[in-house]
């Protein structure tokens, strides 16, 4: 199972750490005899590594931030001075593994360095961003562009008003693979980033309307996106928190259905923005469909069951959001009780890891414990990776790549009510496992395995 993520160290203590581990580097760093005053800059780490898991960022072999994909830690003091990186990811296993050692990492007095690491995990590289500390005029604004998306080449970008028209306009850096632009200036206030591919028209990424605030230094990053439509970048914001999405970013989104309603033979979807419905026809119990990719906007979600629109067996409004892929799971009996939660899916495969979405989808059994173990080892003497799910409840891990049975036992007890099912996962793999009833409701359940879709 994944280890679950520590939180980000607090800035207060990653200063200690990191200006202590510089100051063992050099002689008379701090007070004492002949001690000297050593001048300082900012360091910090953007996670830019599309297959990776969290990774745990060493500055002279002590541990500095721990980032996840597409954030960033918050710029830390550190002496001016080269500094030793060792980069790692901690498996699902538990198992260090190192991503890359860096020996001459220069900390500049009086400047930020902002260490991309970039590339996959088989190959992954650092690009050191740097820029100054100087005060920004009032009134002004200032940022940089920086592409470590592996997945589009020459990408150009502009950064415009928010409704200027991008006919015969310059894009503000046309950049390749671990290329930045220059530091540039402009004046303070509301813009919107476009990306596209050279030479082509359509529009890859788009910002929406964003304020660029007074006397703000920004770094704009292009990396990978892996959400629903055909873009396969996004660019993130870095500021000296962290960094972030944009709130008004342009992705579509996807949905699909799940039919774990055990007295149905089929269900039929509608989906209605209010301009065009869309269809989501004859889903079999039990199965999920594939995504379809839809605007991200408001909808009227409703479902009839066995082609009879005399028969509704859920009708609600929904939001979808943009760069996310939703499952409607349906579970129980049209007789007694229908029972529905939209889940959010895994979208980026893990260099590492297997990545498994679990839902317990049979609500005649009131709370389980679930199981992935080894084949045949049952589960008696082995813990649950998760307990106690109510019904719909959905949780995500990663796992070591290979072969294991599945089991749902009833909630703090050995009681198998489904399973065991055999299950092969491999690595970069996405995968959904469902406990659903037996086909008329109730026991015996069963279980539903399923490779994800591409949103």
């Amino acid at each position: 199972m994944k280890a679950k993520g520590r939180g980000r160290r607090t800035q207060a203590r990653a200063a200690m750490l990191a200006m202590a581990a510089a100051c063992t580097a050099i002689a008379g760093c701090g007070g004492g005899s002949g001690g000297g005053f050593v001048e300082s800059g900012t360091l910090r780490f953007v996670n830019a590594v599309p297959d990776s898991l969290p990774l745990d960022v060493f500055v002279q072999n002590t541990a500095f931030a721990r980032v996840g994909y597409g954030f960033a830690s918050s710029p830390t003091p550190i002496a001016a001075l080269s500094l030793r990186l060792d980069v790692r990811f901690t498996d699902s296993a538990g198992t260090s593994n190192s991503v890359l050692q860096a020996g001459a990492v220069q900390v500049n007095a009086n400047r930020d360095a902002a260490v991309f690491i970039t590339g996959e995990v088989a190959d992954a590289d650092i690009l050191v961003v740097r820029n100054e500390l100087a005060d920004i005029p009032a009134g002004e604004a200032e940022f940089r562009f920086v592409h470590v998306g592996t997945r589009r080449n020459d990408v150009e970008l502009f950064l415009t008003a928010p409704n200027d028209d991008l006919t015969g306009a310059m894009p503000r850096a046309t950049l390749d693979f671990r290329e930045t632009s220059d530091l540039l200036r402009v004046p303070a206030g509301m813009y919107r980033i476009r990306a596209r591919a050279v030479g082509a028209p359509d529009i890859l990424f788009d910002s929406g309307a964003f304020n660029l605030a007074d006397q703000s230094r920004r770094i704009f990053a292009v990396v990978d996106y892996f959400g629903p439509g055909d873009s396969p970048l996004r660019v993130i914001r870095i500021d000296n928190v962290g960094a972030s999405v944009f709130a008004a970013e342009a992705f579509p989104s996807s949905a699909r259905l799940a039919n774990f309603v055990a007295d149905t033979t089929t269900v039929d979807g509608s989906l209605d923005d209010g301009v065009a419905p869309t269809a989501i026809d004859d889903v079999p119990f039990p199965s999920l469909t594939d995504p379809v990719v839809l605007a991200a906007t408001s909808y009227d979600v409703t479902v009839i069951a066995d082609n009879d629109p005399g028969n509704v067996v859920y009708q609600a409004n929904q939001s979808l959001v943009s760069g996310e892929s939703h499952t409607l799971v349906l579970s129980g009996t049209v007789a007694n009780a229908i029972r529905a939660r939209w889940v959010r899916d895994q979208t980026r495969p893990i260099a590492s890891e297997a990545s498994l979405d679990v839902v317990h989808a049979a609500p005649a059994e009131d709370s389980v414990d679930f199981y992935l173990v080894a084949v045949g080892a049952g589960v008696s003497g082995n813990t649950p990776l998760f307990r106690a799910l109510p019904p719909l409840a959905s949780a995500e891990l990663q796992i070591t790549p290979g072969s294991y049975d599945v089991l749902f036992t009833r909630a703090t007890t050995t009681d198998v009510v489904a399973g065991p099912v055999t299950i092969d996962l491999a690595a970069r793999g996405l995968y959904g496992i469902y406990s659903h009833e037996a086909a008329g409701g109730g026991a015996p359940l069963e279980i539903l395995f399923h490779e994800q879709g591409a949103p």
